[in-house]
């Protein structure tokens, strides 16, 4: 299972992934679609890890199923498309009581009791060294320059690059190389988890 996330367990206000995601290889195109579609509120996944320490195993029939927003063919075919056919997630907690979510997913076939025991076990060292991580770059400085923080704010006000622009009078190459120059500095993959972790840590709101 190549592909996993990490992430703070939804409260019932949270409607977008891309802030709650720690630590993710995900498609980004799938979190922000995931998000757009507004599928969060509704996940049968999120109600499962709220209310049970078991495992959930779900293939692409299973994870759109029981939603209440009717929105099944899209959650299978936006997790098919990007080859995230069978998952597990797993609720994971700290001795502070916090409570997250870990989930495995990839093409294979649904892994048996032994290799869940395995990423249950492997899921609560992540979500344990995560939280350790976390407090410690929560009080670093980022060294972030002001329009690198306007850029990441209007990025997660939905904008693009282009629309950013705008806003600001600077040229779109100016804006993507602001929001380049904010993911390196917080250590991130791409301008979606620069403004998760952003949110995160309250660099923007």
């Amino acid at each position: 299972m190549p592909f996993f996330i990490i992430l703070k367990l939804p409260g019932e206000n949270d409607q977008k992934l891309a802030p709650l995601g720690l630590v993710s290889n995900w498609p980004a195109f799938l979190i922000s679609e995931y998000d757009k579609n507004n599928l969060l509120g509704h996940s049968p996944v999120v109600a499962h890890l709220r209310t049970s320490t078991e495992p959930r195993v779900l293939t692409l029939d299973q994870l759109g199923a029981s939603r209440e927003d009717g929105k099944e063919e899209i959650v299978s075919s936006l997790f098919e498309k990007h080859g995230l056919n069978t998952s597990a997630f797993f609720s994971v907690h700290l001795p502070n009581g916090e409570i997250g979510g870990v989930g495995f997913s990839g093409e294979g076939p649904e892994p048996d009791q032994t290799k869940l025991v395995e990423l249950h076990y492997l899921s609560n060292l992540l979500f344990s060294k995560i939280h350790a991580l976390r407090n410690v770059t929560d009080v670093q400085d980022f060294g972030l320059k002001p329009r690198e923080i306007d850029c990441l704010q209007w990025t997660s006000q939905g904008k693009t690059s282009d629309e950013i622009a705008t806003i600001l009078s600077l040229s779109q190459h100016t804006v993507n190389h602001y929001l380049t120059n904010a993911a390196r500095k917080l250590d991130t993959s791409n301008r979606t988890h620069a403004v998760s972790k952003a949110l995160r840590l309250k660099i923007i709101s």
